[in-house]
């Protein structure tokens, strides 16, 4: 290519130096870019289709999560309600403030966890907006006094004895309970 070019400066022809590109220079054809139509209509054609079988599981998704959003709030009876997410932000705030934010169900296990020890066998456990309920087996009532105390400390409610039978061979059987409202 330089050769060409040193040759044709030598000669004095660069002014008329003609760079067009084979089968440019009879002008626009769509005939020279046929294959290249054809080539990015085929690129475009596959990324549309891609893009359409991509939102078909997308709508269908869509439409079982809806229907189950539906189902909580008529089980919740707000569906007719015209913002029903909202009316159900305003039900979880109301508990709140009854006093079911005290309830924290990991937090009960780990306390029972660490207030019973291996000498006792928890049977029941019963956990609603007013108060909570164990029941089960225990060695001794030395042993369930000082877990009722552990259990009142850790969570920060009064745990009271409701009832204790001592069985001669199993221990004692035991229901205590604690009310977040008294």
């Amino acid at each position: 290519m330089l050769q060409w070019l040193d040759r044709t400066i030598v000669k004095g022809r660069s002014k008329e130096l003609n760079l067009k590109l084979i089968g440019q220079q009879e002008g626009w054809s769509l005939a020279a870019m046929k294959k290249d139509l054809i080539f990015w209509g085929a690129i475009y054609l596959v990324f549309v289709i891609a893009l359409f079988l991509k939102t078909i599981p997308l709508k269908e998704d869509l439409k079982v999560y809806e229907k189950a959003m539906d189902g909580i709030y008529s089980s919740m009876k707000i569906a007719d309600n015209p913002d029903p997410y909202g009316m159900l932000l305003f039900r979880i705030s109301q508990l709140k403030k009854q006093g079911a934010s005290n309830i924290e169900p990991l937090k009960i296990l780990s306390a029972m966890s660490t207030s019973f020890n291996e000498d006792a066998a928890v049977e029941d456990l019963n956990v609603n907006q007013e108060l909570i309920r164990i029941k089960g087996t225990i060695k001794n009532l030395q042993s369930l006094d000082k877990a009722s105390e552990s259990l009142s400390r850790t969570l920060k409610v009064k745990f009271v004895i409701e009832s204790a039978k001592v069985q001669q061979q199993k221990g004692v059987n035991f229901i205590i309970t604690a009310r977040f409202k008294e």
